[in-house]
């Protein structure tokens, strides 16, 4: 479960792998430069808006970290089980000195530069906060809620080392280890309709891994995955 991706970035071959923690709203890239010289790099955290949909959005950062948010509009302000939503990235780069760290509050982003040595690799950690219900009617914070952009702050520190970062590697590899060992169908590849349910098999059993924890809230109909604000059908539950 993770991106691994090779590619030329002015005239310098760089590897990445992406991944997410297993049981933590932690997402991290791994980037290596494959050479003999070093590079300059910039790491850009963002919460945009289009046009047609423009939503509150705020952007800070330290020495170290860049933080942004995104937070729902409040269409039925005279209903009192209206609710608001509001998510957080908070980003920071392990295993190099950031040169820069700078962010645009107006437009809701933030960027960290950084100098990619070579042969050496570096971990950009961005941790989420918030989604759901954050704020009632009112604006007053959810009962039992925190801030989601301390949320994803408090998140971040907890992955402040190489160590910490590799830790969370091995939690996820060994969830995925004991997910895949849990079952699985060999219908062989010679009956190529068998061969079809076979891959939709492992295929949706991956969709399921990504986007489903155990004593959490199941998602709905684009997953994890809703790129939109306004999604076909609400991106709601369906049985049919």
């Amino acid at each position: 479960a993770e991106i691994q991706t090779r590619q030329e970035i002015a005239d310098l071959n760089t590897e990445m792998t992406t991944w997410v923690a297993s049981d933590k709203n932690v997402m991290v890239t791994e980037l290596e430069a494959k050479g003999n010289r070093s590079a300059e790099f910039e790491v850009e955290t963002w919460a945009t808006n289009s046009e047609s949909n423009i939503r509150p959005i705020t952007a800070v950062n330290d020495d170290t970290s860049v933080t942004v948010t995104r937070s729902s509009e409040n269409r039925h302000p005279d209903d009192p089980e209206a609710w608001i939503s509001k998510a957080a990235l908070s980003t920071t780069v392990i295993g190099a000195d950031i040169t820069e760290a700078a962010s645009d509050m107006a437009s809701g982003k933030g960027a960290l530069n950084f100098t990619l040595q070579p042969n050496e690799k570096v971990y950009v950690v961005t941790a989420i906060g918030g989604g759901g219900r954050t704020y009632t009617n009112e604006g007053a914070l959810w009962e039992a809620k925190t801030e989601p952009d301390a949320e994803a702050q408090e998140l971040l520190g907890e992955v402040s080392s190489e160590n910490a970062v590799q830790e969370l590697n091995t939690e996820r590899q060994n969830w995925w280890k004991n997910y895949w060992s849990a079952s699985y169908v060999d219908f062989g590849t010679d009956d190529e309709k068998l061969n079809q349910i076979q891959k939709y098999y492992y295929g949706a059993q991956y969709i399921l891994g990504s986007t489903v924890r155990e004593g959490k809230k199941a998602p709905g109909l684009y997953g994890v995955w809703r790129v939109t604000d306004n999604p076909l059908w609400h991106g709601d539950y369906h049985l049919n």
